[in-house]
């Protein structure tokens, strides 16, 4: 303890705009050391979570459900929020998949429930949900 009370006392004999260029490098080190350990351990989790979510798109037999979280209207992009087991939700960008709905005008409103129907570059094409008619 008598150790760091003597780089402490050492420290506050120095100039300030010595103490503020120590003060600043410390605060370097930390962040290529941070950054260092933090990157790979995000790369890896961002390639495990979407190998999974391909993994879940590629089966053509199971529906997958949205929530739309920006509105959807005529030809305009939203956003929808996907559903997916487990509780994890992916916000994709979305367009309505029926033309005539487009042509319309037709509005999906926030927390609207949707049907996925397929994905081109990167958007998803929707339609409303029905669940009246979904068997239990």
């Amino acid at each position: 303890m008598e150790a760091i009370n003597n780089l402490i006392a050492m420290f506050l004999t120095w100039p300030w705009w010595v103490q503020v260029l120590a003060i600043l490098a410390v605060l370097f080190v930390l962040i290529i050391l941070i950054n260092v350990l933090l990157i790979p351990f995000g790369i890896i989790v961002n390639r495990l979570t979407s190998n999974r979510e391909k993994s879940l798109a590629t089966h053509p037999d199971d529906d997958l459900i949205g929530r739309v979280t920006v509105p959807i209207e005529g030809d305009q992009k939203g956003q929808v929020s996907l559903l997916i087991p487990g509780g994890t939700v992916n916000l994709r960008s979305a367009k309505l998949y029926r033309e005539e709905e487009r042509a319309a005008n037709l509005r999906l409103e926030k927390g609207t429930l949707v049907v996925i129907v397929e994905e081109k570059d990167g958007v998803l094409y929707v339609i409303k949900a029905d669940l009246q008619n979904k068997e239990a």
